[in-house]
């Protein structure tokens, strides 16, 4: 009994998904698409340009190069100059 009602289920399941994919189909027919004329330079230049994964590896660059600039930043050295005295200091003799 389980079995057959898992197996129904199943096969339900199975017609769902093929009705819903039929109808996403249709959809996507229904959607009218503009001709757009580009040329070839300005579409390499566009793409390059709007790359996802470009921008993330140029971000990790500059996020490395930040990062070294930091360190050599803490490695410049320090002088600290002090000077003491009074100004009424007795007389040596």
């Amino acid at each position: 009994m389980v079995g057959a009602i898992a197996k129904a289920r199943n096969d339900l399941l199975s017609v769902v998904q093929a009705i819903s994919y039929t109808q996403l189909s249709a959809r996507i027919e229904l959607v009218p698409l503009q001709i757009v004329e580009a040329d070839m330079t300005g579409a390499v230049a566009t793409a390059l340009a709007n790359r996802l994964d470009l921008m993330n590896r140029r971000a990790i660059v500059v996020d490395a190069r930040r990062k070294l600039e930091v360190a050599a930043d803490a490695l410049e050295a320090n002088l600290d100059l002090v000077a003491e005295g009074e100004l009424r200091t007795p007389p040596l003799v």
